[in-house]
């Protein structure tokens, strides 16, 4: 394996070499570096709603076209993109934000493309996009008049607009290329401490200029839901794994739509929330937690989100049902029996000495051990660990913190 350095600089050559060369096309000059994905591959496909689907290579010619401008122009800062005369017709408008919507989640290095667009015709007959891009948190497009013409904003700003582009990827660059990632790492010690960075070193707001996207997250540090899982979406692809942004409501908050990603690991997927631990852990001033790591799809729907319920087109209509790397049975967490109390409570009060840490994390099996036992369960492990050692319980008695001094 290469070095940490060597390995991520040539990561970023590939999808740069790579994009231009799937798309036929070449970078504007003056433009910033993209550093895009060639479109993304999935390896099986479903039968499912146009409307609903990510896989670039289930669009049909016209769509794909349609893909590839799109993810052109925002890659080279276009604030205009000239697009078929076919999408104005108002029944293609939901296979345009589909498409839309595919660019967007499959490629979290454009932070600087907001999400949205308007379009129409300009004053010579020409079906154009025109995006809206965010600038350090301001929004920045092309407007037009009345008489349809396309009004750009003066040439100085565009340059300092680009030169922010091009500053903030130097310093994404930098961040990653100084994440604690080593050589001989597995894919899920790769994931595991790609995960506890963001944890430990992004504040969750949804006010800051960059909070929706990994510039805020991987910088500036404070980032919502899109900013942590576009971060994390981004640095594991760049470790050569497949990761989705994945989209859905929560159980108690339908209105407002949530994001957080699927990961592949030995050809099986499974869904992973940085955001919802962070949030839930950071509450309690924990050094770090793994409630939502590598999850299933039926642990996701019944403990936090409403998979599948209305996902305005962003679902990626992937399944997960393994547990192989389930954090807590992958780390030997997960306790299931006395035996399983005895031997790996004083295991992993050890395991959180050595790295300076006041507490550790257990999973119970269902049905283990309900809060009112625990202190007959103390008693099963040795004498000098039970002392100045409590427990506290979290969703429904399954997920255990344990302190001690």
């Amino acid at each position: 394996m290469h070095s940490k350095k060597t390995r991520t600089d040539i990561l970023f050559l590939i999808v740069l070499i790579s994009l231009l060369s799937a798309c036929g096309l070449s970078r504007k000059a003056g433009t910033p570096e993209p550093v895009v994905h060639t479109p993304y591959v999935f390896e099986s496909s479903k039968e499912i709603l146009p409307s609903q689907h990510l896989k670039y290579y289930d669009l049909d010619d016209r769509k794909k076209e349609l893909y590839e401008q799109l993810l052109t122009g925002f890659a080279n800062f276009e604030l205009s993109i000239e697009i078929d005369q076919c999408w104005k017709a108002t029944e293609l408008f939901d296979d345009f934000r589909a498409v839309l919507n595919i660019v967007c989640l499959n490629n979290p290095e454009l932070f600087w493309f907001a999400g949205e667009t308007t379009s129409g015709p300009d004053n010579y007959g020409n079906y154009m996009v025109r995006p809206l891009y965010r600038i350090d948190g301001k929004g920045f497009m092309a407007d037009k008049n009345d008489r349809k013409e396309i009004i750009y904003p003066p040439e100085w700003e565009i340059a300092e607009a680009k030169t922010w582009i091009k500053n903030a990827q130097s310093a994404i660059r930098g961040v990653i290329e100084n994440l604690p990632i080593y050589e001989g790492m597995t894919p899920f010690e790769l994931e595991v401490a790609v995960h506890d960075w963001l944890y430990c070193n992004v504040e969750y707001v949804n006010a800051a200029p960059n909070d929706y996207n990994m510039f805020g997250a991987l910088v500036e540090g404070k980032a919502y839901c899109k900013g942590y899982s576009r971060a994390f979406q981004y640095i594991m692809r760049l470790m050569g794994m497949e990761c989705l942004a994945y989209s859905g409501y929560l159980k108690n908050d339908l209105n407002n739509l949530h994001e957080w990603n699927a990961v592949k690991l030995d050809g099986e997927w499974y869904q992973i929330d940085v955001t919802g631990d962070a949030t839930a852990g950071k509450s309690m001033d924990e050094p770090c937690y793994h409630e939502y790591f590598n999850r299933t799809d039926e642990f996701m729907t019944q403990t936090y989100v409403a998979h599948k319920l209305k996902a305005k087109g962003h679902d990626p209509c992937i399944v997960c049902t393994a547990t192989e790397y389930d954090y807590y049975k992958k780390t030997g967490a997960y306790i299931t029996s006395d035996d399983d109390f005895k031997s790996k409570v004083p295991e992993f009060i050890e395991k959180a000495r050595a790295k300076g840490a006041p507490s550790f994390e257990l999973e119970f099996a269902p049905g283990y051990a309900a809060a009112s036992e625990i202190s007959e369960k103390k008693s099963l492990i040795n004498e000098k660990y039970r002392s100045n050692i409590a427990f506290y319980y979290l969703k429904n008695g399954t997920l255990v913190f344990g302190w001690f001094d």
